[in-house]
C-alpha cells in the first residue's frame, strides 16, 4: 500500500498533471472571400504542461461586419511553443522578465454559423510572464473545411492571457 501511495504521488507530480487555467482577450481582423470583419475574442485557456509549451483555447468571437455588431463565431485552438528565449529584443516592453516563445496555432473556427474554417497561424512575438502571456501581430490563414479551399487571412493584433496558477 505504501508503494502505491508513493507511486501515485510521483505520477501526480509530473508536469502532465500540472494543468493551469486562464482566460484571454484578443482583437483581430479577418479578410474573407465573402466578407471582412474585426472581432474581439473571449477565450477560456487550458495550459496542459507547467511550462506553457502546449495549450488549448476555446471561446467566442464578437465583432463588427456589414451586418453590424454580434456573435461572429466560436473557435477551438491548439498552440505549441517549441522554443523559449530568455534574452530577446522585446525585453524593453515589460518591467518584469519575460520569455519569448514563438507559437504555432491550429484549430477550428466558425463564422456566422454557416462557415467552418481551419485556422493555421503563427505568433512570432509570443511573450510569457509568470501569470500572463502576450501575443502581438500574429498572422493566420483560414481554409474552408467543406472543400479545403483558401477562404482568407487575418491578423491578431493583440492577445493577453491571464493564467490562474
Amino acid at each position: 500500500m505504501k508503494k502505491i501511495a508513493v507511486l501515485l504521488l510521483f505520477v501526480l507530480s509530473l508536469p502532465l498533471f500540472a494543468v493551469s487555467f486562464g482566460y484571454d482577450l484578443s482583437y483581430e481582423g479577418y479578410s474573407l472571400d465573402r466578407d471582412s470583419h474585426n472581432a474581439l475574442s473571449v477565450n477560456f485557456d487550458v495550459d496542459i504542461f507547467s511550462d506553457r509549451c502546449l495549450n488549448v483555447e476555446a471561446g467566442l468571437k464578437f465583432g463588427f461586419d456589414r451586418d453590424g455588431f454580434g456573435l461572429m463565431g466560436y473557435e477551438v485552438l491548439l498552440g505549441y511553443s517549441p522554443l523559449t528565449y530568455l534574452d530577446h529584443p522585446l525585453t524593453f516592453l515589460f518591467t518584469n522578465k519575460t520569455l519569448l516563445s514563438p507559437e504555432v496555432k491550429a484549430g477550428i473556427s466558425t463564422y456566422r454559423d454557416n462557415l467552418t474554417l481551419l485556422r493555421l497561424g503563427v505568433s512570432p512575438a509570443h511573450l510569457e510572464d509568470v501569470n500572463f502571456t502576450y501575443d502581438f501581430f500574429a498572422p493566420f490563414i483560414l481554409i474552408d473545411l467543406n472543400g479545403l479551399d483558401y477562404e482568407g487571412w487575418g491578423l491578431e493584433l493583440i492577445r493577453a492571457t491571464y493564467y490562474f496558477n
